[in-house]
């Protein structure tokens, strides 16, 4: 097996695991939520070193691989992209709950977030 066939593997395991969370219980979503959105409001520092593992291969090569993908996509809005990535890798809250956690932040938490993701992919 050569290195992109490995790559694509590790992408497609991760890829099954994030979908297998996205189904999990409601309860279990909503937990995963609110812990995110605590992070969020509260842990900032936290936040940045989650961003730091992901980029470092920390949560395994399908999720770092992902985000390589991302910051080498100019047009993405890679802050929110990352923050989406992180919430599943290490709170376990699928996007669409991430999204919303993201949605209940005011605008001045929204800028503070998406600073602190920018600085820690730097």
């Amino acid at each position: 097996m050569n290195e992109q066939d490995y790559i694509t593997r590790e992408i497609m395991a991760y890829t099954k695991e994030r979908a297998l969370r996205a189904r999990a219980p409601l309860a279990d979503r909503k937990e995963a939520q609110a812990q995110y959105m605590h992070s969020l409001q509260n842990e900032l520092d936290a936040l940045a070193e989650r961003v730091s593992w992901l980029l470092d291969g920390s949560y395994g090569r399908g999720p770092s691989e992902i985000a390589r993908r991302i910051l080498a996509s100019p047009r993405m809005n890679q802050p929110a992209a990352i923050s989406i990535l992180v919430a599943d890798c290490e709170w376990l809250c699928p996007e669409r709950h991430a999204r919303a956690a993201w949605n209940k932040l005011s605008a001045r938490q929204q800028q503070a977030v998406t600073e602190t993701i920018r600085k820690a992919i730097k």
